[in-house]
């Protein structure tokens, strides 16, 4: 729910600060950017990093395997 709310966010063309204000205008852009990735920081648990871990693990075989089958 928050990654769809910054989306839109940034998708819609409401601004808290206007973004043709120079050097003003995407602080806030910012601002939702940073507040999204300290939420997903602070929410990734150890069981979600060796899930991914696992994840990529097993995609760089899979491409390691798919290159030795062209040699």
């Amino acid at each position: 729910a928050y990654i769809v709310g910054a989306l839109g966010y940034f998708v819609l063309p409401i601004d808290i600060v206007p973004d043709f204000l120079a050097g003003l205008g995407y602080t806030d852009d910012l601002a939702v950017i940073t507040l999204l990735i300290k939420y997903l920081k602070d929410n990734i648990t150890p069981e979600i990093e060796m899930r991914v871990d696992a994840k990529i693990h097993d995609l760089m075989e899979t491409k390691e395997e798919q290159e030795q089958e062209k040699e």
